[in-house]
């Protein structure tokens, strides 16, 4: 099954369980009637009409054994491949250009990104290597992702969109990344930081009280790998049952990995993506589970997507007015080389 696996396949950790689909697939407009788990792709416009994947063998595994099934490997049998860095001119003058939306107050926050590149696809040893990295940390990062002879996506993100079981929702703010500070606490009470994170944790309880109840947390510190990010929980009690394409837009996407206010963050997200079209970067992604009726999003960042030809590995910054330049710039750097290392392709 592993060879089938790393051939053709798809990944998902959903609370403790890493459910896991090879073998034949098709692309469907829903998630599949008999199939107990049924796998979310789309790009981030949300534009596919057939976005959810489902295969027709799929698994659920423990934790452990996920990772004893995908060990580790030793250093000397790791694939190495040299990656291109974003270019700072390039990042410099997209910067520039949002500062002036920012400082017009036409935009509140926006995230730009640029991609780190390699000139060749992820093969399946490499999708192995990846994988045991990724469940080697999965106690603070969620692994996702699914491939092919054509591509893939592959990632461990620290970001849940939404988590959905009956009639209670749980969601995040997670925004905001250790930067030039000495410590955790000097992170957790800067003024800028706390400022951009409050705009995130707003926008979301917003988009949540036409559906029920909400309850926000207190802001704390998470861990994602080698990065630490502000973070504050959010659960919705739901009084009624919305569609999932009602949460997703609701939810997707947050200022986090978008742009605020909405309407005209989106309008900026997509000349953004004219000039730098990102794919799957920051999407939804996710799996159904049919038997316990639950439904789990993460948002698709600190992953790398690939067709026969390229990989690219998107990394993105949070802006606001008060931001600076080489603040931003350094933390680019910093996100590029944690994700590589949570890969293992560093």
């Amino acid at each position: 099954m592993d060879q089938e696996f790393f051939q053709s396949g798809a990944l998902f950790k959903q609370g403790d369980q890493v459910i896991i689909g090879w073998g034949e697939s098709e692309w469907s407009t829903e998630p599949s009637k008999t199939a107990s788990h049924s796998f979310y792709f789309p790009r981030f416009f949300l534009s596919e009409e057939k976005p959810w994947l489902c295969f027709q063998q799929t698994k659920e595994l423990s934790l452990d054994e996920a990772r004893k099934r995908w060990p580790i490997l030793d250093s000397e049998e790791k694939v190495s491949r040299k990656w291109t860095p974003p270019s700072k001119g390039l990042f410099h003058q997209r910067f520039c250009r949002l500062k002036e939306l920012l400082d017009s107050e036409q935009l509140v926050k926006a995230v730009p990104y640029l991609f780190a590149e390699r000139g060749d696809a992820i093969d399946p040893s490499e999708r192995e290597q990846m994988i045991a990295a990724f469940l080697s940390k999965s106690d603070t990062l969620s692994p996702y992702g699914f491939w092919n002879e054509d591509g893939g996506l592959l990632g461990a993100t620290p970001e849940l969109l939404f988590d959905k079981k009956g009639n209670v929702l749980h969601t995040m703010a997670l925004a905001g990344t250790l930067g030039h500070h000495e410590d955790t606490d000097a992170f957790l009470n800067d003024p800028k930081e706390r400022r951009e994170h409050q705009i995130v944790v707003e926008s979301i309880s917003r988009e949540l009280e036409p559906f029920g109840t909400v309850r926000v947390g207190e802001i704390g510190l998470q861990k994602a790998g080698a990065l630490y990010h502000l973070k504050t929980e959010i659960a919705l009690q739901l009084n009624a049952d919305p569609s999932f394409k009602d949460l997703v837009s609701a939810l997707h996407p947050t200022p986090a990995l978008g742009a605020y206010p909405k309407e005209e963050g989106q309008e900026w997200l997509k000349g953004y993506n004219r000039l730098e079209p990102r794919g799957r970067y920051g999407a939804p992604a996710g799996v159904y589970s049919k038997e316990r009726d639950q439904t789990t999003l993460v948002v698709a960042i600190r992953g790398v997507q690939w067709d026969k030809e390229h990989s690219r590995l998107g990394i993105g910054a949070g802006v606001i007015s008060e931001s600076r330049f080489d603040s931003e710039w350094e933390e680019l750097l910093r996100k590029m080389r944690a994700s590589l290392e949570v890969m293992g392709l560093g």
